[in-house]
């Protein structure tokens, strides 16, 4: 959206000469979306949660109908324990993997390299 923003800016400024006014955030000043804390990584906690509860529930049932049979003379934990551990488990490491790639995909280096090629295409301002 930055990039067809800064597109029509550089169209309409002849005629428009305050269109810049217009808009909040420019390619030059898009805040930095990496942070923990930032909206965008809320909505991701919140569908990597989901999906984390949907894969624990998996295993669990996995491990009930199937596993149990094959290893679960073998734990020492009573069985009624043993699905609820492997769902935890499950779900603690999946929840790690997703808060990782999350980290990973909005590198901010990553970032500011696509900001800058997006700057040159519409000849935009530098950062």
């Amino acid at each position: 959206m930055a990039t067809i923003k800064e597109f029509y800016i550089n169209r309409f400024k002849s005629a428009v000469p305050d269109v810049e006014t217009a808009f909040a955030w420019r390619l030059a000043t898009i805040p930095k979306s990496e942070r923990f804390g930032s909206t965008n990584f809320l909505v991701s906690y919140t569908v990597a949660f989901l999906g984390c509860l949907c894969a624990a529930s998996a295993a669990g049932l996995l491990y009930t109908t199937w596993l149990i049979q094959q290893v679960g003379a073998d734990v020492p934990v009573a069985h009624d324990l043993q699905p609820w551990i492997v769902g935890a488990l499950v779900a603690l490491i999946y929840l790690f993997f997703h808060v990782v790639y999350f980290r990973r995909a909005l590198d901010p280096s990553k970032e500011q390299r696509q900001i800058k090629k997006a700057q040159k295409k519409v000849g935009g301002a530098e950062r």
